[in-house]
């Protein structure tokens, strides 16, 4: 398995699935890891600003596939666009790219059939996500096939939730920023809460670490993509 990486979106959120992934595959010897390629393609067009004002649309799109194209000639059978807004725009990135087709990994699609359905009186899951992705309804979507409502954030909690990103987009996280984030996630009614945007794993991933525990069920779609990754590579190793 070689993973292709679409990353700087941004970069430190792509530093930590990176880490995470190598996490993922314990190893006694470095050459029994998985061979990961990383594209911190940074200086593309804003995924956000593409949905909500229609900006420079084309050319996030035409950047999106030249990074899986040339992520593709180096080797990558396994592709991840590590930003959730950017998938959006998956469809046209495999339009462009044909042959990315069941190499790309959605990571919407392995949230969505990880999370268990609501139970008891909270009767929805709650979506932390950019206004980018929010507008663009990836999430609402393939969740309502499933059968699975989403709550979105309010106008207030948007504000909020911009303030984490660019804590965690800028390396600007402190003891305050942690305690105002589990604040946060322990003040919605919704139990199960859905890290949909790149950056909030990494926010959450450090709370846990300095033991500022939420009391809510957890879902990071790059978690999920990563236990996909992990359970492949074991389908396909020899026996």
């Amino acid at each position: 398995m070689t993973i292709g990486i679409v990353g700087g979106m941004g970069s430190w959120a792509t530093v930590d699935f990176f880490r995470r992934i190598i996490a993922a595959f314990p190893a006694q010897k470095e050459w029994e890891r998985p061979r990961v390629l990383i594209d911190n393609y940074c200086t593309m067009p804003s995924r956000v600003r593409a949905i909500l004002y229609d900006e420079k649309k084309k050319e996030l799109i035409a950047d999106l596939s030249a990074s899986v194209q040339n992520l593709i000639r180096a080797g990558a059978d396994r592709i991840v666009l590590a930003c959730n807004t950017s998938h959006a725009f998956l469809a046209d990135v495999q339009k462009n790219v044909p042959e990315s087709r069941g190499l790309m990994i959605d990571l919407i699609h392995e949230c969505v059939i990880s999370t268990p359905p609501p139970r008891g009186d909270s009767k929805n899951v709650f979506l932390i996500a950019s206004e980018g992705t929010i507008a663009a309804g990836i999430y609402q979507n393939i969740f309502d096939e499933y059968g699975i409502p989403i709550e979105n954030p309010t106008e207030d909690d948007q504000v909020q939730i911009r303030d984490f990103i660019e804590a965690v987009k800028q390396d600007q996280i402190d003891d305050a920023v942690l305690r105002k984030f589990v604040q946060f996630l322990d003040g919605g009614r919704c139990e199960t809460v859905i890290l949909g945007c790149t950056e909030i794993p990494v926010l959450h991933s450090m709370c846990v670490n300095r033991g500022y525990q939420s009391q809510k069920t957890v879902i990071d779609p790059l978690q999920c993509v990563i236990d996909r990754l992990v359970k492949e590579r074991a389908e396909s190793a020899p026996v």
